[in-house]
């Protein structure tokens, strides 16, 4: 085999092994980045899951407060009309 031949083909399995061995890592690097990119979606999703389960139990003490407050104004309601009825009966009697 010529010399030149041989340089040839020893120049060319070295370029194209590189080619090969650059895509590989190219692949290898973008689905590190995209493993990258996965985990930090999670843990946003996570820290977002934390805070709402933070904030559950001031909104359902604020909810509880917000109903005990409506009924009791439905009670104080409640004996206003009976004490105006209590009042109507009394003036249709005279």
């Amino acid at each position: 085999m010529e010399p030149v031949l041989l340089v040839t083909i020893v120049v060319a399995c070295v370029t194209g092994g590189g080619w090969a061995a650059s895509r590989i890592l190219d692949r290898y690097n973008e689905r590190i980045r995209n493993l990258h990119e996965m985990v930090e979606v999670e843990k946003q999703r996570v820290n977002d899951l934390d805070h709402r389960i933070d904030q559950l139990p001031m909104e359902y003490v604020l909810k509880v407060d917000f109903i005990r407050e409506i009924e009791s104004m439905h009670d104080n309601f409640r004996l206003i009309h009976d004490k105006l009825d209590k009042l109507m009966e009394y003036m249709l009697k005279r």
